[in-house]
């Protein structure tokens, strides 16, 4: 059960365009998985401000981030289960070191790389996203010349 006292973890998804697909930025973690930057909030922090300084800390990438999120995923970490909303970051500045760049990997992926890297809880997420913003700028659009 999430204790609604404890600081809330909070996750970007931090994106570009590179036509005609749109690719989504994972990091590694300590154990070598790959997943979204994620974190907890900070007592002064709105939830979408927490995500865009994990997408800082963890992966070395500044952007505008969206206020409101994308979707949600749930996570199991030490046998409890806690909701995380996803915000996604349009990605305009990417660092050749930051704060973690001693410790982590990024790489940018498409729609069809990621459930091949990711978790299932985080899987059907981030290639959903993926998946619609491709359609949005013409990859898979029916009747585009």
């Amino acid at each position: 059960m999430l204790d609604e006292a404890a600081p809330r973890t909070c996750c970007a998804l931090p994106y570009r365009i590179r036509a005609p697909h749109v690719e989504v930025l994972l990091v590694t973690t300590s154990a070598g998985r790959w997943v979204l930057p994620k974190g907890r909030m900070l007592p002064s922090e709105a939830p979408f401000e927490a995500a865009a300084r994990e997408a800082w800390e963890e992966g070395g990438v500044r952007g505008n981030i969206d206020e409101l999120p994308y979707g949600g995923f749930d996570h199991e970490k030490n046998g409890a289960t806690e909701h995380i909303l996803v915000y996604p970051l349009a990605v305009n500045d990417e660092a050749a070191r930051w704060p973690e760049s001693s410790w982590r990997q990024r790489r940018w992926v498409t729609a069809n790389e990621v459930a091949a890297l990711v978790d299932t809880d985080l899987a059907g997420l981030v290639g959903d996203f993926a998946a619609e913003a491709d359609a949005m700028i013409g990859d898979g659009v029916t009747g585009q010349d």
